[in-house]
């Protein structure tokens, strides 16, 4: 089990709306709201790491209103 936290930018005017479409991505097990410049950190499980680049790349960066993404993969 591969495990990643991501930290998410949102558009200032969609990033409620925004973290709200994130769960409905099942590999996306936690998700906190946050103050700074990052407007959310998840995590997320998968098999792979190939996995979790396909699920940041064709889900997570494909929602609305999601700016930009840092991915933290644990060891």
């Amino acid at each position: 089990m591969q495990i990643a936290h991501v930290l998410i930018k949102c558009d200032d005017k969609n990033d409620k709306t925004s973290v709200d479409k994130l769960k409905s991505i099942k590999e996306i097990k936690h998700i906190e709201q946050t103050f700074g410049p990052y407007d959310a950190v998840i995590r997320l499980e998968s098999e792979s790491n190939n996995t979790i680049k396909h699920i940041i790349r064709d889900k997570i960066r494909n929602v609305a209103g999601i700016q930009s993404t840092l991915t933290l993969v644990n060891l």
